[in-house]
């Protein structure tokens, strides 16, 4: 009698349609994860509908019904830019979700362990670098703030309601389907006819960069650990880049040479609000947790991602 296999691992990712949704949904099934998605549009057998009016208890019900171990809090607002035009927007978008979900997994007793991307711009631009987890927070956007606010929202309902949480740090996150911010930016520019490449700021700012599929390794580790967060009394709050800085000219750069081109490089010197100077991230508390964790070469990462988009543009 041939045996039907129930899945011992299921994650629901919230904001499916999102950056950061699709990339640890497709890491988590290719790991073998049965995996559901939520956010809004049509609702299907992995898909749960859930419009911004759909409340916290609904949300409990189902929960309680599928059972997820893990929930990656894919949804949010993800623009700097747009934080300073709309703040109550994002602030909706961002603390509104997330405390829903909290909210959702306290009421449905189940305790699945939640994680949530915050961002390096909780730090602001930071005193000292490479900056740790402990440093200081002095955010210069609302986006910013309200990650802040996330995270704070993540150690309440972890030390007051024992839903267990941990908190991602990204900094600066670049991939194949990563198709907004600079290096996407940057390809689209160097694609372009102009006679050079002009670069917004300085060229002296710098980032810590990460490949998307590191995120997707870096949540699966935090999910085949969960043991670590619910075992500490306050949420796991963790930077996730590569430990390198790298400044933008440099960046601009090496993809102007990795595509074969010529054309001379501009700083026009114009800084945008909400654009930290520098920064580099401390990433020993997250590799001392999940040692078999490595963020992927840099180069590496430009190569296979400036190949993708080649591919699939030409």
């Amino acid at each position: 009698m041939a045996s039907s296999h129930i899945p011992t691992q299921r994650m629901l990712v919230t904001g499916a349609r999102g950056f950061l949704a699709q990339v640890v949904a497709r890491s988590a099934r290719e790991a073998g994860w049965e995996v559901a998605t939520a956010g809004r549009g049509q609702s299907g057998p992995d898909h749960w509908c859930c419009p911004a009016d759909r409340s916290a208890a609904d949300l409990a019900a189902h929960l309680a019904e599928w059972q997820p171990q893990v929930i990656f809090h894919g949804a949010g607002s993800s623009d700097v830019r747009a934080s300073f035009a709309d703040p109550l927007a994002d602030m909706s978008a961002s603390l509104g979700s997330w405390t829903r979900w909290l909210e959702a997994a306290r009421l449905s007793g189940i305790q699945p362990l939640m994680i949530f991307p915050s961002s390096a711009a909780v730090y602001g631009s930071p005193e000292v670098l490479p900056v740790c987890e402990s440093a200081h927070c002095r955010p210069i956007s609302p986006y910013g703030y309200h990650k802040r606010l996330c995270e704070q929202a993540g150690q309440e309902y972890h030390a007051i309601f024992q839903v267990p949480v941990v908190i991602l740090r990204l900094f600066s996150v670049f991939g194949p389907t990563q198709r907004r911010l600079l290096v996407h930016e940057l390809y689209q520019r160097l694609c372009a006819s102009s006679p050079s490449l002009e670069i917004l700021g300085s060229g002296r700012e710098t980032r810590d960069y990460l490949l998307e599929s590191d995120i997707g390794s870096a949540v699966l580790a935090v999910a085949n650990h969960s043991h670590l967060a619910r075992e500490s009394r306050s949420a796991l709050i963790y930077n996730l880049a590569s430990g390198r800085e790298i400044s933008v000219l440099d960046l601009a750069t090496q993809l102007r040479d990795t595509l074969g081109e010529k054309r001379p490089i501009v700083c026009l010197g114009q800084a945008r609000p909400g654009d930290p100077d520098r920064w580099c991230a401390r990433t020993d508390l997250f590799t001392t947790a999940h040692p078999r964790w490595k963020a992927t070469a840099l180069e590496e990462g430009l190569r296979f991602t400036l190949d993708h988009w080649q591919k699939t543009t030409a």
